[in-house]
């Protein structure tokens, strides 16, 4: 089973895929999608969808999962950082 991980952001959104189809966890691939921090907060979305986008069907993941924002006082963050999780979940359910 090949699993595909996301740490969503708004200008860098992080992955790693890993392999367990023997039972023995092997990296396959991990990296960052970059958008530029000077794009409007739309641009950067699209651009991280796409890099995304990208991953998914190169690698074609059996499973995705997503990392929540972990919100403790400062709830301003979560509204921030919160836009760039929903990026992977379109073109997942797409696959």
């Amino acid at each position: 089973m090949l699993v595909l991980g996301i740490d969503p952001g708004t200008i860098v959104a992080g992955y790693g895929l890993v392999d367990n189809a023997d039972g023995n966890p092997k990296m396959v691939a991990y990296g960052i999608v970059k958008s530029p921090s000077r794009l409007p907060p739309a641009e950067r979305l699209s651009k991280l969808y796409y890099g995304l986008r990208e991953v998914v069907e190169r690698y074609h993941p059996d499973v995705v999962a997503v990392e929540q924002p972990f919100v403790s006082n400062n709830v301003s963050t979560a509204f921030r950082d919160w836009p760039g999780a929903g990026c992977g979940y379109p073109r997942c359910s797409e696959s």
